[in-house]
């Protein structure tokens, strides 16, 4: 009974239990090997009812029924609560509840807790399941949920589930499939979401920015500690603690509720040792002291989204505005330049929307099943509201040390958003409307590899975006075996802005040969200022058919002196000639751009103010290399002839 009675007090300490006889049955609310004596003398009903209403002598249980059934063990214990799936009440006593026995390790079963899987006419029953049978997994620390292949579907409705740490959730492939039936459920932002992968989100009212903020030292790429400014090292922290660590500070689209860090990467704590902060992995971004940019290169910083009532919780917005300013530690409205320790441990600020602390997620491993959203409320039988466009099937992002592998996504939006830090996403299937992946602020050293996506035309009014969007900070990111195909033609295909560096994409397919935009870019590369600028990136290998396109390659730089972007396209080809009247590859202020093995079927290729741009074996027989200042180093390359040019943009 005391063994029993502790670990209900100290629950997730015995996560990792090893149980000395591991030949006997467990208990896996205790991890505590079942008395031998009392398995013998197993009774045994029908079903879960049978066991509630058993009222006989036996003190374990084994309950026949196909999906729901198992032995179980009697166990007194006040502090324990009936959850309808490992955890039963019992007639015995006030204080009884029959308690789940299963193998070490083994996995809880979504059927154990009602789940059905056979469609929308159970809605209830499996949203129930799904959320009681991860709860329990948070409650002890960790653990596994295996979803079973199902008749039908495993039909969900609700605002999405936020993932525990050291969880996995695996199924059978396909056929476990679980389908969020009312994508028009959740908040203002995220329809649609079946899993949270973090509770934060795309603004200071639901982000990292809103957290508060202890400066440090500078530091270099490559460092293993960081060293904190007025001996603020300590304040709460503990070795095995994640923490955000960012520098130069900036508004997105000059909009205050949308704060950055164009260097920004997610660590972890080793050790601590007075002011100095020992991290789990080298630093892999410089967190430097940088000079306030002035008010006239970043633009009015409040006003336009006030003045404009940019949405219609403006007056919201500038409340949280000023909170945002009281909690950020020397961050004002014209940034800060020292660089910071952002603390995103779950006690700091409270999400409204999700009824939780902020955190980034660690530890979460999903793989082997199926996540899909509805073309239409299954519910109501009626199709969407127009304003209500649903998100991505898992949502957010803000999760460290994790790996997505071998699932199908199918839905207008499937996966991306903020915050993917030292993840690997490999071997998807994805069917979808929207993007192929959104990496938002502050993602890094993260893999997305052996990927297939396709479109799957929706009954959603098109939204215009990136195919693949890599922007705020991102850095340290390779996509690579991605293949790309259906009638889509939505936005640009590959977009990166706002600081993203160490880019390397590569083994690309684009197989688009419906796409049809006059505005549409297949690789957009834009800078935002002096401060936040992308750099180091690398396309290799990558192949385009689309229809028609205003531009194959367009990089809108800021002219940054002595400044070595290191932009190279090596082995990219354009295999389908658009309707060109001008321009089809642009570079714009950006010393180091490299072409390499290049395509280009039809339109000009133009180079302004690029100094130090290499070209060789650049296929473009339709094309004029057109340059101002520098002239480039051409080699072993196919055009029709060199022009020097007075404009100094496109």
């Amino acid at each position: 009974m005391k063994k029993l009675l502790k670990f209900v007090l100290f629950l997730p300490c015995f996560c990792n239990y090893q149980c000395s006889t591991q030949s006997k049955p467990l208990n896996l609310l205790s991890g505590e090997s079942v008395d031998g004596s009392n398995t013998k003398n197993a009774g045994s009903v029908k079903d879960i009812n049978a066991l509630i209403s058993y009222n006989g002598s036996a003190r374990v249980i084994d309950v026949e029924e196909k999906n729901r059934g198992g032995r179980f063990e009697l166990v007194h214990n006040a502090a324990l609560q009936n959850d309808d799936g490992m955890i039963f009440p019992a007639l015995d006593t006030k204080d009884a509840h029959w308690v789940r026995i299963t193998a070490k390790d083994e996995a809880v079963n979504l059927k154990w807790y009602g789940a059905k899987g056979e469609g929308r006419p159970y809605y209830k029953d499996d949203s129930a399941a799904l959320v009681k049978a991860i709860a329990f997994i948070a409650g002890k620390g960790g653990g596994k949920l295996y979803i079973p292949a199902a008749t039908s579907f495993y039909a969900y409705n609700g605002i999405g589930i936020l993932l525990p740490d050291n969880i996995e959730i695996y199924g059978d492939g396909d056929r476990s499939e679980i389908k969020h039936i009312n994508p028009e459920i959740g908040g203002d932002f995220y329809r649609g979401v079946i899993f949270f992968t973090t509770s934060y989100g795309s603004t200071n009212f639901n982000g990292i920015t809103r957290a508060p903020t202890s400066e440090i030292q500078d530091a270099k790429k490559g460092q293993t500690f960081i060293v904190a400014k007025n001996n603020e090292a300590g304040s709460g922290w503990k070795p095995g603690d994640l923490i955000g660590l960012g520098a130069d500070y900036f508004f997105k689209k000059n909009l205050e509720f949308k704060a950055r860090y164009s260097q920004f990467e997610i660590n972890e704590i080793t050790k601590i040792s007075g002011d100095t902060v020992y991290l789990k992995y080298p630093l892999s971004i410089n967190l430097l002291y940088a000079q306030p940019l002035k008010e006239s290169e970043t633009g009015e910083l409040t006003k336009k989204g006030k003045q404009k009532k940019q949405n219609e919780n403006a007056e919201k917005y500038a409340k949280q505005i000023q909170k945002n300013q009281n909690d950020l530690s020397g961050q004002n409205e014209k940034n800060s330049g020292s660089p910071v320790i952002i603390e995103i441990s779950a006690s700091k600020t409270y999400n409204d929307q999700f009824k939780a602390y902020d955190r980034i997620s660690r530890n979460i491993y999903l793989h082997n099943f199926k996540l899909s959203q509805a073309d239409y409320n299954m519910i109501k039988n009626t199709p969407y509201s127009a304003s209500k466009q649903p998100n991505n099937v898992i949502g957010l992002g803000g999760t460290f040390e994790s790996k997505f592998d071998h699932l199908t996504l199918e839905g207008v939006g499937t996966f991306g958003g903020n915050l993917w830090n030292r993840c690997e996403i490999s071997n998807l299937t994805i069917y979808s409307q929207w993007k192929l992946v959104d990496f938002g602020y502050g993602s890094s050293n993260t893999k997305m590899h052996d990927i297939n996506w396709i479109f799957k035309p929706t009954k959603i009014r098109d939204t215009t975006t990136a195919l693949v969007y890599l922007n705020d900070g991102t850095h340290d990111i390779e996509l690579y075996n991605i293949k790309v195909s259906g009638p889509w033609s939505l936005g640009n295909i590959f977009q990166l802005a706002g600081g993203a560096h160490n880019i390397n994409v590569h083994d690309v397919e684009i197989n688009l040969p419906q796409y049809d935009m006059a505005q549409g870019r297949a690789i957009s590369v834009r800078d935002d200022n002096e401060q936040v600028y992308v750099h180091d990136v690398t396309f290799k290998n990558v192949t385009f058919n689309v229809k028609n396109i205003q531009f194959y390659i367009n990089v809108n730089g800021v002219d940054i002196p002595n400044v070595n972007k290191n932009i190279s396209f090596n082995g990219v080809h354009f295999n389908q000639q658009s309707e060109h009247n001008g321009n089809a590859v642009t570079v714009n202020n950006s010393r180091g751009i490299q072409f390499s093995d290049v395509s280009v079927p039809s339109g000009n290729i133009a180079l302004f103010n690029v100094p130090e741009c290499k070209i060789s074996n650049i296929k473009a027989p339709n094309s004029n290399l057109v340059f101002s200042g520098d002239k480039p180093q051409i080699v072993n390359s196919v055009y029709k002839q060199i022009k020097m040019s007075s404009a100094t943009n496109y």
